[in-house]
């Protein structure tokens, strides 16, 4: 079976190496070794090269990862990221449940609000999983510029995805803004404008 290619992106390059314990290289290493995938990083995302099944496999694991270091507030150390890679690696319910549960907890607790910004740079499957770690009474707040997204041509936002497949909701409110909502220098304004009548025209 012929290998093949996908990439992983993650919200920043800062998110990137504290989900790796600050440890990238090495710790790339130890999941090439123990997913049977190859990887390499650059900037704010990683490609993964592989069989179909073990490509996604990897994501999953990823956005496990990013999930854990967003709710700890803080990257994960060496023996985190070992742990969390060992019990993935051998059952992905059972001992994970286990270990985020009573260790790292991948949910937000009750009533809590939950940020997300730079969400244009999201794909549709990180959102989903973002999305759907909400606790009972929480609120989400997502952010986002849709024109500044650091995607792939093809790859679709998952902020732009999101507000298209979920502003049927009632209990979802989506808010857009122009240049009239900038509070910055005057100048800015105009340069908003200036590049929104451009991309129209471009289209």
């Amino acid at each position: 079976m012929a290998d093949e290619e996908n990439k992983f992106y993650f919200e920043n390059g800062m998110t990137l190496h504290e989900v790796f314990a600050n440890h990238t290289q090495r710790n790339l290493k130890l999941t090439e070794n123990l997913l049977d995938v190859s990887l390499v990083a650059r900037d704010f995302w990683i490609k993964i090269s592989g069989e179909k099944d073990k490509i996604s496999r990897a994501k999953e694991f990823f956005m496990e990862l990013a999930n854990v270091c967003r709710m700890r507030k803080r990257h994960l150390d060496q023996n985190d990221f070992e742990q969390v890679l060992r019990a993935f690696r051998n059952d992905s319910s059972g001992e994970l449940k286990q270990l985020f549960s009573e260790k790292i907890k991948v949910g937000p607790k009750k009533r809590d609000i939950v940020p997300r910004s730079r969400a244009q740079n999201t794909t549709p499957e990180q959102m989903l999983m973002f999305l759907t770690r909400l606790g009972f009474d929480s609120q989400c707040v997502i952010t986002g510029d849709p024109l500044q997204t650091d995607l792939p041509d093809k790859q679709c936002s998952g902020l732009v995805h999101a507000a298209k497949v979920l502003k049927d909701i009632p209990e979802i409110g989506i808010s857009k803004f122009s240049s009239k909502d900038v509070v910055r220098h005057m100048l800015v304004e105009k340069i908003i404008n200036a590049y929104h009548q451009g991309k129209q025209k471009s289209v």
